[in-house]
């Protein structure tokens, strides 16, 4: 007997939670041709709905953002982005090459709002990066034509990056008008009514009902006449309610303190005349896709929380035994296939000793817990490593930095540490100094090898970053019927951990546990920019640049040997072998 376990609602790439008893009732009849049409529809970018005139839909999109930031506001974004922008390789002109500019539009966005365009993403499919290679070819040109910069200056300015980001946000806060007209016509209220507030919060939760589940008309609308089975469906629906409201008050908030400019049209909403027209409540839900993300993510700390009880080494992994036993214990979160762990890159199968793994801070990430999933977006958990990233790109303000300037920036981090200060184990210091010797005494702060170093030293919070083309973020949806485990599957992985138990008389992991914990270290060093100019130690010409992270990446072997890094880990201490300790004894 499987127990009391809950079920994922997953649609088109998000999860939306519901209990086992509401999902089996909704699965009768009308889920499965829900399902099916949602899974024709593949995720794409906005190209695969915006108009032929690309430039002419373009050049609205981005006079709207620029004229909705004013020039206070862009100065604004820009300070959001100065300090990833100052830590970035840089050409002769000061400026940014394209896959730079991609990247530090991505992170801003994933770090400020929680959202990842499809298609403008690290890892993604290729239809997907066909969009957004002729949106990123096309988009930046227009931004610098509107803001008056010179169409010939070679790469990318701060200020073509400010208005990117400002324009992407305009276009997701956009693209709510097609589904947010259907709800208007499935609620039976016209276009150019004038709402209460309180119709506006019925429209409001119609609306996001729908956005959470994909669109799938069929399971909102019977979730929307019987109120018990939605608040199973939903067990934060209280939560929802409020936020909608907050979200309603905030606009009038901003309304009020926007005058005397006009509102967009004379029906607009206004202190003395109460009424909402169907271009506020458009605006109240592109703010919705623009702030949901940092209000959704106490439920991603929450799955954290679960997952981190579990790890009880501090090594940022779980056993794939226990994440199904907690499964088959109530936690019904963790009900994702094996095989769709490792697709997404969730999964480390590198130890022996351990078995398979669940990396918390890979799994966060993926695209199983994000909360919506659009065709064009995804609002997805927030990265945790963005304060530590964030924190050395602030101080180093430099592509590449000493290891020992590294370490002393690391050593004095207390993010999440209260009082406390960490300190590196001797394993990860001398890993730091020979990424930096084989690259000229000098740590690119933008490679994979050091990104895999920051994994190691805080493997709950920082991703565990994947060779290029090894893994592919697909959704569940497009990952197919296989993205959940069978229950037999689970059931068995259970037992297996029950028998561990047994073993070893405690689910603890011992000392030799321990020190297999870096078996999935790879050497490969990825670099994100051709402008980063960097020496080896036995070339003999300075200034060749260093093979760019892309389709036609080339892979620089570092001389990390696994078997020199198991060699110390062997010889360390059980303090010494973990990446991170503090005065207080728990890890990181």
């Amino acid at each position: 007997s499987v127990g009391p376990r809950r079920s994922l609602l997953v649609l088109a790439g998000g999860l939306s939670f519901v209990s086992q008893e509401a999902s089996a009732e909704l699965s009768r009849g009308h889920r499965t041709e829900g399902r099916r049409a949602i899974k024709k529809r593949p995720d794409t970018g906005f190209l695969n709905s915006v108009s032929a005139d690309l430039e002419g839909e373009l050049h609205e999109v981005i006079s709207d953002a620029l004229g909705a930031l004013g020039g206070t506001g862009l100065f604004e974004r820009r300070d959001e982005l100065i300090s990833m922008w100052r830590s970035l390789p840089k050409n002769k002109h000061d400026r940014l090459d394209r896959r730079s500019f991609r990247y530090l539009v991505h992170r801003h966005l994933v770090r400020t709002r929680g959202l990842w365009l499809i298609g403008l993403e690290p890892i993604q499919s290729q239809a997907a990066h066909a969009d957004a290679t002729l949106l990123m070819k096309e988009a930046p040109g227009l931004v610098r034509t509107l803001l008056g910069n010179e169409a010939d200056v070679k790469g990318f300015s701060i200020e073509d990056a400010a208005a990117m980001a400002t324009m992407l946000e305009q276009l997701v806060a956009h693209d709510v008008r097609h589904l947010l007209t259907h709800v208007y016509e499935r609620t039976g209220v016209n276009l150019t009514a004038l709402l209460t507030k309180e119709e506006v919060l019925n429209v409001l939760m119609a609306y996001m009902l729908r956005w959470l589940m994909s669109e799938d008309e069929e399971t909102a609308t019977h979730l929307e006449s019987d109120p018990v089975a939605l608040r199973d469906a939903f067990e934060d629906y209280d939560m929802l309610v409020a936020y909608a409201e907050g979200v309603t008050e905030g606009f009038e908030y901003a309304r009020q303190h926007s005058l005397p400019q006009l509102p967009s049209t004379m029906n607009s909403w206004r202190p003395m005349r109460p009424g909402y027209a169907f271009e506020d409540v458009q605006s109240m839900v592109g703010t919705m896709a623009l702030t949901f993300g940092s209000f959704w993510q106490s439920e991603c700390t929450r799955v954290k929380t679960s997952l981190m009880r579990l790890d009880s080494s501090g090594t940022g992994r779980v056993k794939l035994t226990e994440f199904y036993r907690a499964a088959q214990e109530g936690e019904w979160r963790f009900s994702e296939s094996r095989e769709y762990l490792r697709q997404i890159g969730s999964l480390d199968e590198s130890s022996v000793m351990h078995g398979p793994r669940v990396v918390i801070a890979n799994y966060i990430q993926g695209p199983s817990n994000c909360i919506v999933a659009s065709a064009h977006y995804r609002v997805c958990c927030e990265p945790e490593c963005e304060d530590y990233f964030g924190e050395i790109e602030a101080a180093v303000q430099a592509p590449v930095a000493p290891a020992e300037v590294i370490v002393a920036l690391v050593e004095n981090m207390t993010a999440t540490l209260g009082d406390d200060t960490p300190r590196l184990s001797r394993t990860l210091r001398s890993q730091l100094r020979e990424i930096g010797r084989v690259h000229g005494g000098q740590v690119p702060l933008h490679g994979r090898l050091f990104a895999q170093w920051l994994h190691y030293v805080f493997p709950q919070e920082c991703p565990f970053p994947h060779k290029s083309g090894t893994v592919v973020m697909k959704s569940p949806i497009e990952f197919g019927d296989e993205y959940l485990a069978s229950e037999d599957e689970i059931a068995r992985h259970a037992r297996e951990a029950s028998a561990e138990d047994g073993r070893t008389g405690s689910s603890e992991a011992s000392p030799s546990v321990d020190m297999d914990w870096m078996t999935q270290w790879s050497q490969e060093e990825e670099l994100l920019s051709t402008n980063l100019h960097l020496q080896a130690p036995w070339d003999t010409n300075v200034g060749l640049p260093m093979p760019a992270l892309g389709a036609a990446a080339v892979v620089v072997v570092a001389g990390l040997a696994l078997v020199g890094i198991r060699g110390a880990l062997s010889k360390a201490s059980k303090t010494d072998t973990f990446g991170l300790s503090t005065g207080k004894g728990h890890i990181i």
